[in-house]
């Protein structure tokens, strides 16, 4: 599996340049249907698990259904983005990324009904999807591409291209070709999540400030 070289340039600290609306279309349209692939493969899957061996789907939860469809997402990935000109995939912490042309980082995840992805909010895990700079991670915008299910989990309602900012869409669009699309979050950077508890008050103070300073420039 390839990875990607480090950008040694980048200051850490740095919100990246996010790909507009049509832009991320123009970068992801000519691999959008393997993508869609990898995620119905993934959940059809599922569903004929659950439907043929039910006594070893019966007490599996939410979590372990999507481990389920995330691991079959990048098994599928593997195989049809394989020597696909301008496309790079690389495995870290057990996370794949496909990189396309240096422009789109995308990873597989499961959205909620409102499109809002769920994620333990380590420090690397605040910056990938709040779009700041990491180490290794070149400047391609981050996006998602995320299933939605339906409250029981025994129906796919979509699939949709969607660009984070921390938890909710920064915009969003379907993966299918379609022309619809959305977004409910309009400002960027998104804050550091801080390591220790007294970081974690300097920030909060800090975004008070500058909600004040907005308001007084509104």
């Amino acid at each position: 599996m390839a990875s990607r070289p480090i950008s040694e340039s980048m200051s850490h600290d740095e919100p990246l340049s996010i790909l507009s609306v049509s832009e991320s279309r123009e970068v992801i349209a000519p691999h959008a249907e393997r993508l869609l692939q990898c995620i119905t493969t993934a959940v059809d899957r599922w569903f004929e698990f659950a439907r043929v061996h039910t006594a070893l789907s019966g007490p599996l939860g939410p979590r372990e259904r999507a481990g389920f469809i995330y691991a079959h997402m990048v098994d599928e990935a593997r195989r049809v983005f394989l020597d696909v000109a301008g496309v790079v995939l690389a495995e870290s912490r057990g996370f794949l990324s496909i990189y396309i042309e240096d422009k789109a980082v995308v990873r597989f995840k499961k959205l909620s009904a409102a499109r809002r992805s769920s994620w333990t909010p380590t420090r690397q895990a605040t910056r990938y999807f709040g779009q700041l700079t990491l180490p290794g991670m070149g400047e391609g915008t981050r996006h998602i591409a995320g299933y939605q299910l339906d409250a029981h989990g025994i129906e796919l309602l979509g699939a949709v291209i969607m660009v984070p900012a921390g938890r909710r869409a920064l915009y969003w669009y379907p993966l299918d070709g379609g022309s619809q699309a959305g977004a409910d979050a309009p400002t960027l950077p998104i804050v550091p999540l801080p390591v220790n508890s007294s970081e974690r008050a300097q920030v909060t103070v800090d975004l008070a400030k500058a909600r004040r300073r907005r308001s007084k420039e509104a």
